[in-house]
């Protein structure tokens, strides 16, 4: 299964979020688990390349984040 989860700044600091986190995901305390993040990624960005990144990191079980941006088409609004 794929997950994602997002944690706002409030809650960065949060020992009980983290713990609850861990325990969800069952993740170890003294374990860190570390992410490759593939940025500004938008609509405009060629799916074909994103999609072979992302079976290539999936494949050899790297985990991995996307980080996509919008695309204005109005940039006065």
């Amino acid at each position: 299964s794929d997950y994602y989860f997002g944690v706002t700044s409030l809650l960065n600091d949060s020992f009980l979020t983290a713990k609850a986190l861990r325990s969800a995901f069952g993740e170890s305390a003294g374990g860190t688990l570390l992410y490759l993040r593939l940025e500004d990624i938008s609509p405009m960005s060629d799916e074909t390349l994103l999609y072979e990144a992302g079976a290539y990191l999936h494949k050899r079980h790297i985990p991995f984040m996307l980080a996509v941006i919008p695309v204005y088409l109005n940039p006065e609004n």
